[in-house]
């Protein structure tokens, strides 16, 4: 399995800092945070959602919800640390 460094896509696509890459990625990641917990409130308003299956999307949210923030504003590279600030 690969793993891919977003902010340093996005620097590399938008030929910007890391500091700006990583405000990109940010602002991404919290409208697809809005995104999904919106989809989830229809499904829990509209009574879709079996307990099970609830209690299954509240779990993927919540890890999704850390892993994906975590790694946006972590400090991979010792060596940009003062550009990631």
């Amino acid at each position: 399995m690969a793993l891919v460094n977003a902010v340093k896509v996005l620097q590399d696509l938008l030929s910007a800092s890391p500091s700006t890459a990583k405000l990109v990625l940010r602002t991404v990641l919290w409208d697809l945070e809005n995104q999904i917990h919106d989809e989830c409130k229809k499904l829990v308003d509209a009574g879709t959602l079996k307990e099970n299956q609830l209690r299954f999307a509240r779990g993927m949210i919540e890890c999704l919800a850390g892993n994906i923030y975590y790694s946006a504003t972590t400090h991979r590279c010792p060596a940009n640390v003062q550009d990631w600030q």
